[in-house]
């Protein structure tokens, strides 16, 4: 861990973190699966569907509330179609 300061001077953190295998030994050559690279490039060309993007924003927002909150995924998909002047569910 390093302790830096900004330009504002500020004080921060910076941690530095080595992979590890699962017998903790530090990873230093890390390949990703070519399978997940070619499945990433071929949906990164495909447009979302409305409801693709209102379900993204909805777990999003769960996803991002605390953890005591009481809000549900219902209330916050309501409160999504309220904005964009839907009814509840269309």
């Amino acid at each position: 861990m390093h302790m830096n300061r900004d330009g504002g001077g500020r004080f921060f953190f910076m941690i530095q973190y080595a992979p590890r295998d699962s017998e903790g030994q530090e990873v230093k050559d890390i390949r990703t699966d070519p399978d997940l690279i070619e499945a990433l490039r071929r949906s990164a060309g495909q447009e979302m569907t409305e409801e693709e993007i209102r379900q993204q924003k909805i777990s999003f927002i769960m996803g991002t509330s605390s953890f005591d909150s009481k809000i549900t995924r219902e209330e916050v998909a309501a409160c999504l179609d309220r904005m964009a002047g839907r009814r509840p569910g269309k």
